[in-house]
């Protein structure tokens, strides 16, 4: 019935439905060629770039949809971690014994350091070893050095606030996991059976996890214990309850806190990326098909065809609100 209106009905029925397409020109945020491969698609914090990136490389845009810089990552088998930093835009690319962080305004490294014995990404900055025992906690915004320690081990060593972890105190442990919350710095281990949570050196609790790769997200108040094959669990800093256990087909990949909310961030192989909308109990209330992430306030959806939309987070009024005005 033209560009804005739709008419369904059926032989079966005397009902008539009746549609009309509105224009939300205030939710498109970026167009991109689609048939560029990528597994996230990130804004920077003032909006000026827009990065979609995958083990291989990535392409950097600006707020226009022109294209800035194209990068294929060297070596990009070895790679086993890409991490995006908002406030700068900058993408810090992990290898066992490399890291290369890319700036993000104009995709020129800001660090680049190969030959180094260990590699451990944490919110407050990335931990790189030396060969030469000199452990460094590096800015992701600004390739700069933060902290250094000599520490003199060859096998791993990462600053957790003001405590080293280091060889000698995992033994045949793996860290999983490090964060500042409202009650302080935390981080977590792995011997493939049981995950310890610490406070600085202090162990806070354990709990038992699916043997293979493991991960904990650290929350205001809460830690995320998230398995590669089992269900990830939350449980209280303070006391280490079980709070919750999520029955979901997917990786957890991150959870964002929005406005007293959660948003858990999935991948399902197969299906792509997903989220789900938690309450302050981390109950899901909502599922969001191709949520990419949060900025602003504002939730950003990476659609297959190309396509990046906002949208903020509506309360039950607003959504009535906004239906009696579509009816009126």
């Amino acid at each position: 019935m033209g560009d804005e209106f739709a008419v369904i009905a059926g032989r079966n029925s005397s009902d008539v439905l009746v549609l009309r397409f509105e224009h939300n020109y205030h939710a498109h945020f970026l167009s991109f060629d689609s048939d560029y491969l990528h597994s996230q698609a990130r804004v920077s914090a003032d909006g000026s770039r827009i990065m979609l990136f995958s083990s291989q490389g990535f392409r950097l845009y600006d707020a226009g949809g022109n294209l800035v810089v194209e990068q294929e990552n060297p070596d990009s088998g070895r790679i086993f971690n890409s991490q995006h930093i908002q406030a700068s835009g900058n993408l810090a690319v992990m290898y066992p014994d490399a890291l290369i962080i890319y700036g993000g305004v104009d995709g020129i490294p800001v660090f680049e350091e190969w030959g180094l014995s260990s590699v451990f990404f944490a919110p407050d900055g990335i931990s790189v070893l030396g060969n030469d025992g000199l452990l460094r906690l590096i800015d992701p915004n600004s390739g700069e050095v933060i902290n250094s320690a000599q520490v003199g081990v060859q096998y791993f060593a990462a600053f957790a606030g003001d405590f080293i972890v280091d060889s000698a105190f995992l033994g045949e442990r793996t860290l999983i996991g490090a964060g500042e919350t409202d009650e302080g710095y935390f981080f977590a281990v792995s011997d493939n059976r049981t995950a310890v949570i610490y406070s600085g050196g202090r162990r806070q609790f354990s709990v038992h996890i699916v043997p293979g790769f493991v991960e904990a997200f650290f929350m205001p108040n809460a830690v995320v214990v998230s398995p590669m094959h089992g269900n990830p669990a939350v449980y209280d800093l303070r006391r280490g309850r079980l709070i919750y256990e999520f029955d979901v087909s997917g990786y957890l990949l991150d959870i964002f806190v929005a406005d007293g909310l959660y948003i858990s961030r999935f991948l399902a192989m197969g299906e792509g990326m997903f989220a789900l909308l938690l309450n302050d109990r981390f109950r899901p209330i909502a599922t969001l098909p191709y949520f990419n992430e949060l900025k602003g306030g504002m939730l950003i959806f990476n659609y297959p065809r190309g396509m990046l939309r906002q949208s903020k987070i509506l309360s039950l009024d607003e959504l009535i609100a906004i239906a009696n005005d579509l009816v009126s």
